[in-house]
């Protein structure tokens, strides 16, 4: 039997008083006045290595209000009680049943196979 290695990479910004995301919901560097989108603080780059990514419902909405898809070619799973609002496109996955922090940030893995706890709780 092959064993497949699988990467667990995060990509996380922090205020300086420790918050993964402002009051809006939005991930913390994008309030920052140096912050491009799709231009600045490696974000790009480092979704470039992924197969999908894996966030909280908080920090998924304010995704759906962007002029621009944030992960474009990446399977996107949504940790949420919830159900996901109008507009969120067909492909994402939402995953009931993980309690966690209410914003969990973005978690990528560097595979595109389903992770085997999110696909039997699908």
């Amino acid at each position: 039997m092959t064993q497949t290695t699988r990467s667990i990479k995060t990509y996380t910004a922090l205020s300086m008083d420790g918050f993964v995301s402002g009051p809006d919901g939005r991930p913390s560097h994008l309030s920052l006045p140096t912050y491009e989108p799709g231009k600045t603080h490696g974000f790009r780059e480092f979704q470039a290595g992924c197969g999908a990514v894996a966030m909280g419902r908080t920090t998924f909405e304010p995704a759906l209000a962007n002029p621009w898809w944030p992960w474009p070619d990446l399977r996107v799973y949504v940790l949420s009680e919830h159900e996901l609002p109008e507009g969120t496109p067909d492909e994402v996955v939402r995953v009931p049943g993980v309690r966690g922090p209410s914003s969990t940030g973005c978690v990528a893995t560097t595979s595109t196979a389903t992770p085997t706890s999110w696909a039997a709780r699908r």
